[in-house]
């Protein structure tokens, strides 16, 4: 689903055909599926991937049925929910909401209040949202000791003296969202004002060259889901911008990326206090090894996107990663819903258990 195409949006919500669509859609699923006590309220906005996690809904339905029997879905704005028999709700938005739907977030806000003076708890309140900016993340996690880059707001009027605190080369990046590209700076350039003209809100970042042996640059991920690491994904490119486009994809990469999801996250206990740094349930944080062998966070990500990919027979190592997520997150939507979660699902949520392997195997895919 797209993003908002007017500012008009933002506020008023989106065309009532399409709220009504989403809404028939959603009534049918809950009659086919939330019969079970125990609640667990799925707060969706119509607007922007109300079906972001539809594939995780789909895992539960395939795999573990009688969790997703507690699942309940709703739309935004729902000031009249009946919130008799929640024992959690959780807000599936995509950030950065509180720039393409602030009233949307109001909304947001305001239920999960509501339910909190019910004693309802929730998983990601939407109010922390906002410190996921880059900058904000940033100046978080460094004042937590964890290595990040530095970064600092930029406009015509500052760019001067941001080069000069800057001097190497830099980054000029869209402080929220994931949708502009972002502009290498050499140190022997000036920051033009027309470089900026692209962002809502730009910033210049250190550009930490953490570059291999062979010349490519590697993203991993690590997934925090509760107090569950898990190893999400590695991919390298020969630019400075690493993305699923431009990776590079040999043998022996595969290899690696295979290894790194198998294995629970080096330095996960670093990954922890980035988590408890930004008060997040769930975060995913993309990070480097630099050259000394220490870690660079780039960013995180409260609103992960976890699917699984093609069905390619080389490939298949990366469906641990996501089972390994869908079973971490379900239970946590159990814990902190106070519900019993069931052995496999604790099975799942560990890389040392004997057996996991077969259970693996024997889970539903698309």
């Amino acid at each position: 689903m797209s993003r908002p195409r007017s500012p008009r949006h933002a506020g008023l919500g989106p065309p009532l055909a399409r709220y009504r669509r989403i809404a028939r859609a959603d009534r049918e699923r809950n009659a086919a599926w939330a019969t079970a006590e125990g609640t667990i309220l799925a707060v969706r906005h119509p607007i922007c991937q109300a079906g972001f996690h539809d594939e995780y809904l789909t895992w539960l339905e395939r795999n573990f049925a009688s969790i997703r029997r507690r699942f309940r879905l709703a739309l935004l704005p729902c000031p009249a929910i009946d919130l008799d028999g929640v024992r959690l709700v959780v807000t599936w938005l995509q950030d950065p909401v509180a720039d393409w739907s602030p009233g949307g977030l109001a909304r947001a806000v305001a239920l999960v209040e509501r339910c909190a003076a019910r004693g309802i708890p929730t998983v990601n309140h939407p109010s922390l949202l906002a410190r996921t900016s880059r900058l904000a993340t940033a100046r978080r996690l460094a004042a937590a000791g964890i290595r990040t880059p530095r970064m600092l707001p930029v406009d015509a009027q500052s760019a001067a003296s941001v080069r000069a605190a800057l001097p190497g080369p830099i980054l000029i990046r869209e402080d929220g969202g994931h949708r502009r590209p972002s502009l290498l700076v050499p140190p022997d350039r000036a920051i033009d004002p027309s470089m900026l003209a692209a962002y809502r809100r730009p910033i210049a970042v250190e550009f930490v060259d953490t570059r291999g042996p062979d010349g490519l640059i590697r993203k991993r991920r690590c997934l925090m889901l509760g107090d569950r690491a898990i190893a999400g994904h590695l991919i390298a490119a020969r630019e400075w911008e690493v993305r699923g486009g431009n990776k590079v994809t040999t043998a022996d990469l595969l290899e690696e990326e295979a290894a790194f999801i198998a294995e629970s996250p080096d330095g996960a206990g670093e990954f922890r206090r980035a988590q408890a740094a930004l008060g997040l349930d769930i975060a995913a944080f993309d990070y480097g090894r630099h050259p000394d062998g220490g870690t660079v966070v780039w960013e995180a990500n409260p609103y992960p996107f976890i699917r699984f990919g093609k069905p390619d027979p080389e490939l298949r190592f990366r469906d641990l990663a996501v089972h390994l997520c869908y079973g971490a997150m379900a239970r946590l939507h159990l814990t902190q819903a106070g519900l019993p979660v069931p052995p496999a699902i604790e099975m799942l949520c560990q890389y040392d258990v004997p057996k996991m392997d077969i259970l693996v195997r024997r889970l539903w895919r698309p």
